[in-house]
């Protein structure tokens, strides 16, 4: 956690200024060249947070078990990017889920009051957290959270929001109109390719800004921007419809296989629950999200395997 918050105080102590961070203005800043490196290393803040988590977990303090994790989604807050911010406290959340469910027995879910209770406020606490996170990062800065307490505002946020910020439905309408393969798997090749297409060339194209070129046009290369067109537009617009259940009988089979092994005891909680989550940020944003998710995985793996093996040293020089 410790390599992940250096590197990622360097990073915006490179790019922006204390005001700009303070206005949440950060997402509208251009970023400098080689500062790259230590935007990914800071992927280590979010390995670190979870696998804490699950030592605390796993050792019986689990009061102490979400600090980790609500620390990494506040210093990511900074950034202005909700879905990568939230990655840490998610997977926090699903490591408690699944603590309880095994010592239960892992019991079959069935609906009860409790579920009647708690679904309706974890969807709210959800809602809660990207209002706030559309407030910073429209320039109320720090002020959001204050402002953030209107429940007018949540209201006002909510009508729009379920159609184009938490919904998908504006960016597979988008989708259908551009029409089926007309990329012809760029997306999928430039994005699966990464970090190899950073050394040859290897065509990719982002469906998301596609998407918003063809139908709406940007004013200039400065001001482009892109639509979430989820993994199923992804799926339309690069392979037509014939590859939309193929891809997401794909997507559904590689989760099912982690899932079976994290099941058996042979994918440590931590790994299995990042798996996870990064791959409903996958499923909700774009098959672009994967440079993201590798990069948090590879972290998170050589953690576990480093911990391991001086774990085992330790053990056999007592």
């Amino acid at each position: 956690m410790l390599v992940g918050f250096a590197a990622l105080a360097i990073f915006l102590s490179s790019n922006a200024s204390l005001n700009v961070i303070g206005s949440g203005g950060f997402r509208g800043t251009a970023i400098q060249e080689g500062t790259g490196k230590f935007f990914f290393l800071a992927y280590f803040l979010i390995a670190g947070s979870v696998l804490l988590c699950c030592h605390y977990l796993a050792s019986g303090r689990p009061a102490f078990a979400l600090v980790p994790v609500v620390t990494a989604t506040l210093f990511y807050w900074v950034l202005g990017g909700r879905s990568r911010a939230i990655v840490s406290l998610a997977a926090g959340l699903l490591l408690l889920w699944y603590l309880y469910r095994e010592k239960d027995g892992w019991p079959k879910i069935t609906l009860n009051y409790s579920y009647m209770i708690f679904v309706p406020l974890i969807v709210l606490a959800v809602v809660g957290i990207a209002y706030l996170g559309a407030l910073y990062r429209g320039e109320l800065g720090a002020r959001a959270f204050s402002e953030g307490m209107s429940v007018r505002g949540l209201w006002e946020y909510l009508q729009t929001a379920i159609f184009t910020d938490l919904g998908q439905l504006h960016a597979l309408a988008g989708a259908l109109s551009v029409g089926p393969g007309v990329l012809g798997g760029q997306t999928f090749f430039g994005s699966l390719s990464w970090p190899l297409n950073k050394f040859i060339f290897i065509p990719g194209r982002s469906a998301g800004v596609y998407i918003v070129e063809t139908l709406v046009g940007f004013v200039s290369d400065d001001a482009r921007w892109a639509v979430n067109a989820s993994l199923i537009g992804d799926a339309y617009v690069n392979f037509g419809l014939r590859g939309v259940p193929v891809v997401m009988l794909l997507y559904g089979a590689i989760v099912k296989w982690f899932y079976v092994k994290f099941r058996q005891g042979r994918i440590h909680a931590a790994f299995y629950v990042l798996v996870f989550i990064c791959s409903l940020q996958m499923l909700w944003a774009s098959i672009e999200v994967w440079p993201q998710t590798l990069t948090v995985l590879t972290f998170t793996s050589g953690l576990i395997f480093v911990g391991t093996h001086l774990s085992k040293i330790g053990s056999q020089r007592d």
